[in-house]
């Protein structure tokens, strides 16, 4: 039942997706309206190289492992694409379009358990990210994102919080150099990941990630910091140039190495 059920809601998305080229009222509702919902979906959030579902506000992604599908020209509709009335839990749809390809949309779901994306994607798209992508309900991995309004939510340290603390901060302009005068660098108010425990070679970090906003491919940076250490090394690309900050040691900069590319190149 449940199979039939997301077979027919993924024509129906498809169906309205396609049918976008003059849009109806509710399609172009002002997308400001869902940007709340905005984010990075997934099964495993703390796994980078797996399945991973990317909202941005102007563009829609899969991506899993090197596999990566970018959807642009986003549109929003409030009609719910399955068969039957909508659930109380339904948001929004919002659907773009692939280059080359066809279409994709996600449809969004928020309830106590959590905000949900589920995804409709043209067979060209689908082929691009592999097989168990359609009719998965996958997670935001923003606990703020996944509370419902009014709810507690859960406390969350991104990079650009980070730079509240003055040991951060010292290490951090040190590691830069000649960098701070570039201003993502020193804001680090771009799309970014929040804090998670990793370890490496032995030792315990946080790991963060941050990127240059409209220009992630040539302008990012994972950070790994020890606080109790007193160390932070960084690992990234500036202008299209591979750069590597605070001279880590070689078996922290080959591990570095492999969590930038995760996040910023999709595991390639």
């Amino acid at each position: 039942m449940a199979n039939r059920y997301f077979r027919s809601w993924t024509l129906l998305t498809l169906a309205g997706v396609a049918a976008v080229g003059v849009p109806s009222v509710a399609q172009t509702m002002d997308l400001a309206a869902v940007r709340q919902y905005g984010g990075v979906f997934s099964p495993d959030c703390p796994n980078y190289t797996g399945l991973r579902l990317k909202y941005l506000g102007d563009t829609l992604v899969i991506a899993r492992g090197a596999r990566e599908v970018t959807a642009g020209s986003v549109r929003v509709s409030k009609i719910f694409p399955g068969p039957g009335p909508a659930p109380t839990d339904f948001r929004a749809v919002v659907s773009g379009t692939v280059p080359g390809k066809d279409a994709l949309s996600f449809t969004l779901f928020h309830s106590k358990d959590g905000l949900f994306a589920v995804v409709a994607a043209g067979p060209k798209t689908l082929a691009a990210v592999g097989p168990g992508v359609t009719g998965v309900r996958l997670r935001h991995c923003d606990p703020n994102r996944n509370a419902l309004p009014g709810a507690p939510v859960a406390v969350m340290v991104f990079p650009s919080d980070m730079l509240r603390d003055k040991q951060f901060k010292g290490l951090y302009v040190a590691m830069l150099g000649p960098l701070v005068s570039e201003r993502w660098f020193m804001k680090l108010t771009g799309p970014s990941h929040e804090a998670r425990s990793v370890r490496v070679a032995g030792k315990d970090y946080q790991l963060f990630g941050s990127c240059k906003e409209h220009d992630c491919y040539d302008n990012s940076l994972a950070i790994l910091y020890s606080a109790q250490g007193k160390v932070l090394y960084g690992q990234g690309v500036s202008r299209g140039r591979p750069i590597v900050l605070g001279s880590p040691p070689p078996a922290v900069a080959v591990e570095l190495n492999r969590l930038w590319r995760a996040e910023w190149r999709s595991g390639g």
